[in-house]
């Protein structure tokens, strides 16, 4: 088989995996300093990317009746370990279970930079261990944690990951200076090295250089909340779902049978509507039990105090804790991962519908 460079093909890439990222950069860098997210612009990508994609891991999971007969610890022990988790942290401890989410989100969000880069070298047919690799992981590292060590150094900012105060306590500003001086030493020799390398991987080279434009644009350049959700929400969410979406079709062509199948009758339109009802039912608990900051959209509510507010905030936070222990697995490449044969037998154009490639 010939190595594909690209997950699906070069427009639909650049239309979901690599250009919301570049969007999303471009976009911070432009936004006016001081500009709020609003009502409109909260539905859309806080509700409507963000949320929503946390739920769309179900068509990849729970939805897929195999996967849950394969994975019976996994999908069961995900969820409770997570509740126990989020609800002990938050009843012990309320000032740290924010702290607690944001690092673990920040986590989250650096690792998917390095999955999707992962994955266009699998479907390019490049070594995913040789010094190459390697060195493309450090510079998605250094570009990712290199901005958040510089948050951390420049508290406060006009944003917050969840909530006031979850990062702390701020480090003196030389010591963001030297992490965003190392993030660029480290992606100049990456660039090198792909230069001298010689081997052509357009979609990998994209996404590394659009994930640097996207954290470098949405924090340390924005000065402004819009800015920073843009280049948050954008770059992670939209990528993911598209994903979602191919590898359930894909694996349900392939088997014939699973959730990916109605993504093939229906459309994306039900991988779109599907996590966005979950996620608004979602943000409506939180609004009326927890923050009531959208009463325009979900009315008015006394909401819950003391040790009642605290197991629901550990509760409302069991999904999103979920979707960080479920992705670290679901798309796990080789040796021995699950998505080994959709990333192999998958990259390039989509099979026809109905097929069977085994």
């Amino acid at each position: 088989m010939t190595p594909a460079r690209w997950i699906v093909s070069p427009g639909w890439d650049a239309a979901c995996i690599w250009g919301p990222v570049w969007a999303a950069g471009l976009l911070a860098l432009v936004v006016p300093a001081g500009a709020e997210v609003g009502t409109w612009n909260w539905l859309v990508l806080v509700l409507g990317i963000d949320v929503a994609h946390v739920w769309s891991t179900l068509f990849r999971t729970y939805l897929d009746a195999d996967w849950r007969r394969a994975r019976p610890g996994l999908a069961w022990g995900a969820p409770a370990a997570a509740a126990v988790g989020t609800v002990s942290l938050s009843w012990a401890a309320p000032a740290w279970f924010w702290t607690g989410m944001a690092w673990l989100a920040v986590f989250h969000f650096i690792r998917q930079p390095i999955g999707f880069a992962a994955l266009y070298r699998l479907v390019g047919g490049w070594p995913s261990r040789d010094g190459e690799a390697r060195l493309e992981r450090a510079a998605l590292v250094a570009v990712t944690l290199g901005p958040i060590v510089w948050w951390h150094a420049h508290l406060p900012r006009p944003f917050v990951w969840f909530a006031d105060g979850d990062f702390w306590p701020a480090l003196p500003p030389i010591v963001g200076t030297v992490a965003l001086a190392a993030a660029a030493v480290t992606l100049l020799g990456w660039a090198v090295a792909r230069v001298w390398g010689g081997r052509p991987n357009p979609g990998g080279d994209l996404w590394v250089v659009g994930t640097a434009l996207a954290w470098g644009g949405g924090i340390v350049w924005g000065r402004s909340d819009l800015a920073f959700t843009l280049s948050n929400v954008v770059a992670h969410g939209l990528p993911y779902v598209a994903l979602v979406g191919v590898a359930a079709r894909r694996s349900a062509v392939r088997r014939g049978r699973g959730p990916g199948l109605a993504l093939v009758g229906v459309g994306w339109g039900l991988l779109l509507a599907v996590p966005w009802i979950l996620a608004f039912l979602e943000e409506a608990a939180w609004d009326l039990l927890v923050s009531h900051e959208h009463p325009a959209l979900f009315g008015e509510a006394d909401g819950l105090t003391g040790g009642l507010l605290r197991v629901a905030v550990g509760l409302l936070a069991v999904p999103q804790v979920t979707h960080y222990l479920l992705d670290g697995w679901i798309w796990r490449f080789p040796p021995g991962g699950e998505n080994r044969a959709w990333a192999l037998d998958g990259g390039g154009a989509d099979p026809p519908a109905g097929s069977v490639t085994g």
